[in-house]
């Protein structure tokens, strides 16, 4: 069924933007997590990363210093070879106020191990996948500016979004409508079905499993998907709600834009109804999404540069990637949501769910030949140019 004409302007997504705009950058992250290691390897020594300066031997006598979280970064971004052996008779040190050396404190007062500091740089492509998970989802648990957390700040958002939408989408009948202040009353699954019995709203998440060859895909989109008797919405995280003649029909219409880009043999669809508030869950699906990205994040990429580095951290962390009109996230697009990550788990009260499953062949879209193969999902992009989207 095609979309309804809609003249429905949702809340400005800027307010998003502008409530996420200071969620940490890599280079902080980064930063946090090597002092923690060198900390726990030399817990006396006093050092401040984000002045350290690497003193390298010069072939000509004294030393070159470069910014050491610079060629840190260059290591991650680029995988450049981060060499701090002796060379030219002297060896490389550490210092915070050139040219003094960085050591331990007194009793013990000695020079630093740089063996010890190279090899503990070169763990940073294992660890810090979980450090940026752990340093956003810390920061959606951090207040908003009205005092509650960016989780709960976002779900009211989303909440006063789609009361905008019911309001603004002239194509929305009276009961459509009645439906979506229903929800928006009460978020919460138990309390309206005690409050409304059968006419009682149900909500639900699509949810979606792509099938090529031996690989698979699982897509749980955070989309709401709302039946009430014969009535049928999806409703996008946009605010944006489409009518459904039927349940089987919408999640068909959703799985086939999900699946347009690539060749799949086979999808099977599901409905998952979550308890507990729906906005709360729906904000959840989204940070969760960030974090599986996040996890999948295989340090060096081939990008050979450090900006491409930023930029990718940046654009896969705004929750206004959600509140754009465009048919699927990139991070479902880019990589297979299936290998266990962690930190990727979400809350424990929203693991009780209903889910009802449909499966059908799909057949290969027209323009096959120009189509994505399914194993590129499984694949990181390489981006040729900057991303437009670095200051998400």
């Amino acid at each position: 069924m095609p979309a309804m004409p809609s003249a429905h302007r949702a809340l400005p997504a800027q307010a998003v933007s502008t409530q996420f705009a200071s969620r940490p950058t890599l280079d902080t992250v980064t930063r946090q997590l090597l002092t923690e290691l060198i900390r726990q390897r030399y817990p006396t020594l006093v050092i401040d990363l984000s002045r350290t300066q690497l003193a390298i031997p010069h072939p000509t006598g004294g030393w070159t210093l470069h910014p050491l979280m610079a060629r840190v970064l260059e290591f991650l971004a680029t995988g450049t070879a981060l060499d701090l052996s002796d060379r030219h008779g002297e060896s490389c040190y550490l210092t915070d106020a050139p040219p003094g050396r960085l050591k331990l404190a007194a009793p013990a007062t000695s020079a630093l191990d740089m063996n010890i500091i190279e090899n503990l740089i070169k763990e940073l492509p294992l660890t810090l996948p979980t450090a940026l998970q752990n340093a956003l989802a810390t920061y959606w648990r951090e207040e908003a500016d009205n005092g509650v957390s960016r989780w709960r700040w976002l779900s009211d958002w989303l909440a006063d979004n789609l009361r905008v939408a019911a309001i603004s989408q002239a194509a929305l009948d009276g009961p459509e409508r009645e439906m979506l202040e229903q929800l928006i009353n009460y978020p919460d699954r138990d309390e309206r079905v005690r409050r409304f019995g059968a006419n009682a709203v149900r909500a639900y998440y699509p949810r979606a499993t792509l099938k090529e060859g031996q690989q698979t895909l699982p897509l749980l989109s955070p989309h709401l998907l709302l039946t009430q008797a014969t009535r049928v919405l999806l409703c996008q995280t946009t605010g944006a709600c489409e009518r459904f003649s039927s349940m089987d029909a919408s999640l068909q219409a959703w799985a086939r834009q999900v699946a347009q880009p690539y060749v799949v043999e086979h999808i099977t669809t599901q409905q998952w109804e979550p308890d507990g508030n729906v906005f709360d869950i729906q904000a959840a699906l989204m940070l969760n999404q960030q974090l599986q990205d996040l996890g999948a994040l295989t340090l060096p990429p081939a990008w050979n540069s450090i900006h491409f580095a930023r930029c990718a951290w940046r654009s896969a962390t705004p929750p206004t990637l959600f509140l754009m009109r465009r048919p699927l996230p990139r991070s479902y697009r880019r990589h297979c949501a299936n290998k266990p990550r962690p930190g990727c788990n979400m809350p424990a009260r929203l693991t009780r769910y209903a889910m009802d499953a449909i499966a059908w062949p799909w057949p290969a879209p027209r323009n096959a030949a120009t189509a994505t193969p399914f194993s590129a999902i499984f694949q990181t992009s390489t981006p040729s140019q900057p991303m437009p989207c670095c200051n998400s």
